[in-house]
């Protein structure tokens, strides 16, 4: 397998962990043409859809700002909410300069597994947060039913350690 292809894949692979739906080399029907993406990225957020794209760049030099004019052009045809380019090699100032102005992001790999891991790690800890403050209310409010105030009271120390 070509080494482009595999950065492809591994970058796909990723977003599919994230409990995220993807498809490589994807061909959207755009406003005003069909395009392919490297990766196509879309799941559901508070009942809306969500669509990404993800330009992967497995070159040996920096990208320069005329490729991110070309996939800016598909993301704004095809109606994608965040695009991103992957580059291990790194951006030219042109590029990076231009970014500012779209709903694009430049990452390489790393950088983008790094910011996405916080979120998710945070979103994660909530998540169990919550479960533990509804278990604690199931136990506590069978400990009140039970009128054993020993019982309540040893809780109430154990949950607010």
């Amino acid at each position: 397998m070509k080494n482009w292809k595999k950065y492809q894949i591994d970058v796909a692979e990723y977003f599919s962990k994230l409990g995220c739906n993807t498809t490589i080399e994807a061909k959207i029907k755009g406003a005003r043409a069909k395009h392919e993406i490297d990766i196509f990225v879309y799941f559901k957020q508070f009942g809306f859809n969500i669509k990404w794209a993800v330009e992967c760049k497995y070159w040996k030099k920096k990208i320069p700002k005329s490729a991110l004019i070309d996939f800016k052009g598909k993301v704004d045809d095809i109606g994608i909410n965040k695009g991103f380019m992957i580059s291990e090699k790194g951006y030219q100032k042109g590029a990076f300069k231009m970014s500012g102005y779209t709903n694009i992001e430049l990452l390489t790999f790393n950088e983008l597994k790094k910011i996405i891991k916080k979120d998710f790690n945070e979103i994660l800890f909530n998540k169990l947060l919550k479960k533990i403050e509804r278990i604690n209310k199931r136990i506590f409010k069978k400990i009140r039913n039970k009128k054993n105030k020993k019982l309540q009271n040893r809780f109430i120390i154990l949950t607010t350690k």
